[in-house]
């Protein structure tokens, strides 16, 4: 590990000091060297981006990020809940684990405005209800109840108003 330096609270500002510890992102704006590699950090700001502040075991991953190297990566919606690695190529080329961290489950469904199969479009969003037929000059009583299960299905499912 390099040497860590204490910062002012326009660097901390700017994204100076950011580390992650565990699977915790946090700041320090001071760094008081202990001796043998060794730092008491002060000045902390903890939990940042959502990451929970939590107490950290000796000998748990310490990483210095420079600014504007963190990037977000986007999940998949098929994620939430699960186990995802993310892992640091280290400079002499290993490959190390540096976090684990669950994608949380988002707090309101998620909303499609569309469904497709194959590029085709088989669900769109919900249309105005259709009117049950009534009146007219021939009754056709089985057209009728054909009709009257489709807008039952369809009223069920969803994809009309009742």
């Amino acid at each position: 590990m390099g040497w860590l330096t204490s910062c002012d609270d326009e660097a901390i500002a700017c994204g100076g000091n950011l580390a992650i510890i565990g699977n915790e992102l946090l700041q320090f704006a001071d760094a008081l060297p202990l001796g043998d590699g060794r730092f008491r950090l002060s000045g902390l700001v903890r939990g940042l981006a959502g990451t929970e502040a939590t107490n950290h075991a000796e000998g748990e991953a310490f990483v210095l990020a420079q600014p504007n190297t963190l990037r977000t990566v986007r999940l998949p919606a098929w994620s939430a809940g699960r186990e995802a690695a993310v892992r640091a190529r280290l400079p002499n080329g290993e490959e190390a684990l540096a976090s684990t961290i669950v994608r949380d489950v988002p707090a309101a469904p998620l909303r499609a405005t569309r469904i497709e199969v194959g590029g085709e479009q088989v669900v769109g969003a919900r249309v105005p209800g259709i009117p049950s037929p009534t009146g007219g000059s021939t009754v056709d009583l089985e057209a009728r109840e054909a009709i009257q299960s489709l807008l039952g299905a369809l009223r069920r499912h969803g994809l009309i108003e009742s």
